[in-house]
């Protein structure tokens, strides 16, 4: 038999919406920890041909990143919902947002036969908590002193989010050299040690 819930409309753990009844919410979320992630890496958008006597990327460009589930992704829940509840630090509210970045000086491309481009790291937030689902008993029993709402059994999901400073822009932001993973001899002795963690744009098919 699930458990009553008890509480009152003004505590966010509680199972009732406030309304005249006590009308039961459909479900709550619930927050059960935060653990920095130290830098998620995401490719930049710009790349150069390192043929002939090498290349330079520019010092400064933008980039795309946001928050994203990596678990119960199906449960209906928004970022939003989830940044609402109230965390630790500021994160990105959205699953897209471009920053900008500035690197101290251009990034040399080592000559050879591939294609460079810039892996950008910054500080993350990995975010895990619960959804639990209200299952309604005697709905809108007003008279018999309200509803009476069980809690279901709870459902997990976490999020991974991009930690934003006071300025909007990204903590921890660091910019690199790597080699571009969709085009030739990026494996190659003499190309930067670090792959771009996703494909380079800018590469003409068949390079």
């Amino acid at each position: 038999m699930p458990k009553p819930a008890v509480g009152d409309a003004e505590d966010p753990y509680s199972p009732f919406d406030g309304s005249t009844g006590q009308h039961c919410k459909e479900s709550f979320i619930k927050k059960k920890s935060e653990t920095p992630q130290g830098s998620a890496p995401v490719t930049g958008s710009h790349s150069c041909d390192a043929s002939g006597t090498g290349c330079t990327l520019s010092q400064q460009g933008s980039f795309t990143a946001g928050t994203s589930f990596e678990v119960g992704g199906s449960l209906g829940l928004s970022i939003g919902s989830i940044v609402g509840i109230g965390l630790s630090v500021s994160v990105a509210q959205s699953e897209s947002k471009e920053y900008g970045y500035v690197a101290g000086s251009e990034k040399a491309c080592p000559p050879g036969n591939w294609y460079c481009g810039l892996v950008i790291s910054y500080e993350a937030l990995k975010v895990e908590g619960e959804k639990i689902p209200i299952v309604k008993e005697d709905e809108g029993a007003a008279s018999r002193g309200g509803s009476i709402c069980h809690f279901g059994p709870p459902e997990p999901w976490s999020i991974l989010a991009p930690i934003e400073r006071g300025d909007g822009e990204l903590k921890g932001l660091s910019v690199d050299i790597c080699a571009c993973p969709n085009a030739q001899g990026w494996a190659d002795d003499g190309a930067p040690s670090k792959v771009c963690p996703q494909p380079c744009p800018g590469i003409p098919e068949g390079e």
